[in-house]
């Protein structure tokens, strides 16, 4: 057993020495405040039994080693007595509650709580090295096993998708050393893996609530989808619901939106005052409920959902925004997937700088699907059924357009430089 005593100016410091020094399976004996600092008792090799007399050394085949295992029985027993209040147990279990001592100087709880969450980050810090230097060494092995796959999976990523997610796509692709054939059959491998709708909600109708976070569009998407059906069918069987009590002006909005739109405006407080709107409008076509914006973490998220579905007849319908940010867009789509959401609309594509982000998260959350695109801010135009082709073009196109600026921006900086970047390739 190996015993050492170690000096530092707090207590993350000298359990990183006693790591250091001795190894993860160091026993810390005992610790406490010293001018300057923390001094910290550690061993190696630590037997509590041993320590405390109660079992003998092993058998010596020389009379010397007998002395020397002796000797160092008696430095133990003489350490430990100099410090009686952290005496190992044989047993070596935790106390059910630590009996004080005169002379025990206790860590402040403060303090042991920064050293406990210094830890934590210190350990969190090393797993995050870990994974970045294996998932470095796996991408090395791809691209030079797999050099045309790679190259695939590069241009995915400037598209915004994710790399793992390009990956997968890559690798189902048939071999080929030919990389537009290999490209074309990523893009059609990305389109199958979008969910999309092939229900047409303009053509069934029934009872719709826009559900998402603040500032999707929600309110936007419902008067879309009111006009686009007035234009098929007349506005007889369109009505819209307002539930929204929190946000200022929201029923005016409505109201004028309804005005122009020719169709009747109710608001519903409370789920009691919505189910008896839904019971007097049973012989609408096409009711479409505009519900307050809820963030992903709020604790009331999941009961107002659980409550607006259970009312008979509500099919609820998430309102992503394509410029929202990847984790965003996953932790919304994990939220609000709690209850079960009959499809999914995408607004502002005309804001997003990629939609790779957005396809992603939709891929790797497998649901809801895609119904409708919202294209930009006019009502009666901009507004279109979710197409995986048009998703696609889109995607190639303004990951193109980045790269031209990008370009465009370093000659500026650079104008000697005549150095092309290979662009991502259309279909």
């Amino acid at each position: 057993m190996k015993i050492k005593r170690f000096m530092a100016p707090d207590m993350r410091q000298a359990i990183r020495r006693v790591r250091e020094e001795l190894g993860m399976d160091a026993v810390i004996l005992s610790n406490k405040k010293v001018d300057g600092g923390i001094e910290l008792m550690a061993a190696i090799d630590f037997d509590a039994e041993w320590a405390e007399g109660k079992t003998e050394p092993p058998p010596a085949s020389a009379p010397a080693r007998a002395n020397e295992a002796e000797a160092g029985r008696l430095a133990a027993r003489e350490h430990f007595d100099a410090f009686p209040s952290v005496r190992p147990k044989a047993d070596r279990r935790w106390p059910d509650k630590a009996t004080p001592r005169p002379d025990d100087e206790p860590l402040d709880k403060a303090e042991d709580s920064a050293t406990v969450a210094a830890l934590q980050q210190e350990l969190a810090s090393m797993r995050d090295l870990l994974e970045g230097q294996l998932a470095r060494i796996a991408w090395s092995e791809f691209t030079r096993e797999r050099p045309r796959q790679a190259e695939v999976v590069r241009h995915l990523e400037r598209l915004g998708l994710d790399q793992a997610l390009g990956r997968v796509i890559a690798e189902a692709g048939p071999p080929t050393a030919d990389f537009r054939q290999a490209w074309r059959a990523a893009l059609a491998t990305l389109g199958k893996r979008l969910p999309v709708s092939q229900d047409d909600v303009l053509e069934q109708g029934g009872v719709i609530a826009l559900v998402g976070p603040t500032g999707v569009g929600k309110t936007t998407s419902l008067a879309k989808l009111a006009a686009r059906y007035i234009i098929r069918h007349g506005k007889r069987d369109v009505v819209l619901v307002n539930t929204d009590a929190y946000r200022i002006g929201t029923l005016a909005q409505l109201n004028t939106l309804g005005q122009l739109l020719g169709v009747p405006v109710y608001q519903a407080e409370n789920p009691e005052a919505l189910a008896r709107v839904l019971r007097g409008l049973h012989d609408k076509r096409l009711i479409l409920i505009d519900t307050p914006g809820m963030a992903p973490r709020d604790d009331a998220l999941r009961p107002q959902l659980q409550t607006l579905a259970a009312i008979p007849g509500v099919t609820l319908t998430l309102v992503l925004a394509a410029n929202m940010a990847r984790s965003t867009l996953t932790e919304t789509l994990q939220r609000f997937g709690q209850v079960p959401l009959d499809g999914a609309i995408l607004t502002r594509l005309d804001e997003a700088e990629t939609l790779g982000e957005a396809l992603s998260a939709l891929i790797e959350a497998k649901g809801p699907p895609l119904g409708y695109l919202g294209t930009g801010q006019r009502i009666a135009d901009d507004f279109e059924p979710a197409d995986r082709q048009h998703l696609l073009v889109r995607a190639v196109e303004l990951a193109r357009r980045r790269e031209r600026e990008t370009r465009a921006r370093a000659t500026a900086h650079t104008p000697s430089a005549h150095h092309e970047r290979p662009s991502v390739h259309a279909q």
